[in-house]
């Protein structure tokens, strides 16, 4: 079986986010793909560039996703509404353990510099499509100041989807979008 770095990655994304970064030897990133320990090496020096390589991945994976999402939609509310979905459908599924950067941040701190790094783009990136849908509603600097809102309450709902049930009378990703809806209406939007 021939295996490639997108093979490797793949199978880390899975060990990553269900066993967070630290934790995860060589031997069982590299059992997890179906390789030797001699052939992940080959592919990635040492298990931080694997790490490094994974969040790109998943990046570039989730951004796509968010693009696809957005452009079927007409409306703006609905380019919204598709997001908070999409994470409602994440937290209900049973492979959901937290958002990726966030964990990779957590445990690695300021110690893996490319970990602070890709986060912040990732983030910056997400924000960017928020402001750019909001800008149809908002004046610029409500549209950017509600952008940025809307990541935090994205990342609340990932930490409440973690710790709370999904099913609960107040889902976490619906509950993040009643609270952006109200946030535009006082920002003079409407949506």
């Amino acid at each position: 079986m021939s295996v490639n770095k997108t093979d490797i990655i793949n199978a880390a994304a899975g060990v990553f986010n269900k066993e967070g970064y630290l934790a995860p030897t060589v031997d069982q990133l590299s059992q997890a793909a179906g390789i030797s320990k001699m052939t992940l090496y080959r592919h990635f020096k040492d298990k931080e560039t694997l790490i490094i390589a994974t969040l790109r991945n998943r990046q570039n994976f989730f951004l796509d996703e968010i693009r696809s999402l957005i452009a079927v939609e007409q409306t703006p509310r609905a380019k919204l509404l598709a997001v908070f979905s999409f994470y409602e459908q994440w937290f209900a599924n049973p492979n959901f353990y937290g958002c990726m950067f966030s964990k990779a941040v957590n445990e690695y701190g300021r110690a893996l510099q490319d970990v602070m790094l890709i986060t912040a783009e990732f983030k910056r990136e997400m924000c960017q499509i928020f402001t750019d849908i909001l800008r149809t509603i908002l004046k610029p600097e409500p549209a950017e100041r509600c952008a940025c809102i809307t990541m935090i309450l994205i990342d609340g709902a990932i930490a409440s989807a973690q710790a709370a049930d999904v099913n609960s009378e107040y889902p976490p990703a619906t509950t993040a979008w009643q609270a952006l809806k109200a946030v535009i209406f006082s920002e003079g939007g409407e949506i």
